[in-house]
């Protein structure tokens, strides 16, 4: 292979920030490397050395402060494994995913829905990977025995809980990786929170960049809420009672199971109006000139957070409703709506992706101001 390739592959390895400059010094030594008495081989053995033995986490190397990198490399495992574990979680509590069984539901409804879960499932495998990449990175630039120990319990965790899963061996070895994994997770933490102080890198946004995401993000909210309280009040009643009308249904609650309709449309209002005044809350802060550290990134968290939240406990506002309908008419969870379906998956698919954009802090660009020696984490 030409030396030229070489020098070029080893110099990806090394910080973006001094990239160029090593690999023009390689370059140069080696054209000048017979005018040495030197092999070009031994420059690029050189090089190779450089590469394996330079402090990544040097300031020089990497223009931000000691420590900065490697915590954001593991903050941003830390996210890709919380959103992982948010989908995880959602596909063990709905066993699968929620597929209707009604007769009003087509096959290519259950075909999509079907897709979404085999997706869901892939992604969640692949942000585990890719947040196992980011731990040994982060534990590679740390230099420190907690940080390895962190990445060493996050990279078997995962690994020995697939094997688990697919072999299906004692007990015991899901169990050990799981501990491997929470043990990865918390040292994660504690590699991300310390020990040197710990402080934010200030950064603003405009009224104008920031409020169109605030409201853009509570129109979505919004919309959730409405479509999920018209689903638990009329199209999933409607959907697992088929034949008969809205009012028979609910009349027929009230005579059978003692069903307070009003009751439960508090319940249902209850639960809008809290979610939807925490989207408002975040809109009224974001539109307030003075609040410039509301960037459009942590607006988007917060509202994403929102409209997880918002889904999750959306089972707790119909929970009586479903209850009474099974009571009263002998159904089961299998003839819900297909908004009911789909739902759960829009939470976990928010609350994932508010995960990793916690996770996904820019990079700190103060690395030459006096204060930047405390700035740990972006």
């Amino acid at each position: 292979m030409n030396n030229d390739v070489i020098l070029r592959v080893l110099a990806l390895m090394l910080p973006r920030a001094v990239r160029a400059r090593y690999l023009e010094e390689w370059r140069a030594d080696s054209f000048a490397a017979a005018d040495a008495g030197l092999r070009r081989r031994d420059i690029v053995r050189g090089a190779a050395a450089l590469t394996v033995t330079i402090d990544r986490d040097l300031p020089a190397n990497t223009d931000e402060p000691r420590g900065a990198v490697p915590r954001r490399l593991a903050r941003r495992g830390l996210g890709l494994f919380a959103a992982a574990a948010v989908v995880l979680a959602g596909a063990w509590l709905t066993n699968g995913g929620i597929l209707p069984e009604g007769p009003s539901t087509s096959p290519q409804a259950l075909d999509a829905l079907n897709t979404v879960a085999w997706i869901s499932l892939r992604l969640a495998m692949l942000a585990i990977l890719v947040g196992v990449l980011y731990f040994g990175r982060a534990a590679i630039m740390a230099r420190t025995t907690l940080a390895r120990t962190a990445a060493a319990a996050a990279m078997t965790g995962p690994i020995t809980i697939a094997l688990a899963v697919t072999f299906d061996p004692h007990w015991t070895v899901l169990l050990a990786g799981i501990v491997l994994s929470a043990f990865g997770f918390a040292a994660g933490l504690a590699v991300v929170t310390g020990p040197s102080p710990l402080s934010l890198e200030r950064r603003v946004a405009s009224w104008s960049v920031r409020l169109p995401a605030a409201m853009l993000g509570a129109v979505v909210v919004a919309l959730i809420l409405v479509i999920g309280a018209v689903d638990l009040l009329v199209w999933n009643p409607q959907t697992q009672v088929p034949g008969l009308s809205l009012h028979a249904i609910y009349a027929q609650m009230s005579e059978v199971d003692q069903f307070s309709q009003s009751t439960a449309l508090v319940q249902v209002t209850l639960w809008a109006a809290l979610w939807g005044g925490l989207a408002a809350a975040v809109v009224f802060r974001a539109a307030r000139r003075s609040q410039t550290w509301m960037t459009p990134r942590r607006v988007s968290i917060l509202l994403l957070a929102i409209i997880g939240g918002a889904v999750f406990f959306r089972f707790f506002a119909g929970f009586s409703i479903g209850m009474s309908i099974a009571d009263t008419f002998r159904t089961t969870g299998a003839n819900t709506s297909i908004v009911s379906a789909v739902l759960p998956y829009v939470g976990q698919f928010a609350l994932a992706t508010a995960a990793v954009l916690s996770g996904w802090a820019p990079k700190i660009h103060n690395a030459n101001t006096s204060e930047a020696r405390d700035v740990a984490v972006a």
